[in-house]
């Protein structure tokens, strides 16, 4: 399944740092 969605799991990644980097991306989320 990892294989099949690659780009999924490597965005959630990139997202998971970019919020913990950026405060004001978390407020985006919300």
């Amino acid at each position: 399944i990892t294989e099949t969605r690659p780009l999924s799991r490597h965005k959630r990644w990139a997202i998971a740092e970019v919020l913990s980097k950026s405060p004001k991306a978390e407020e985006v989320s919300k």
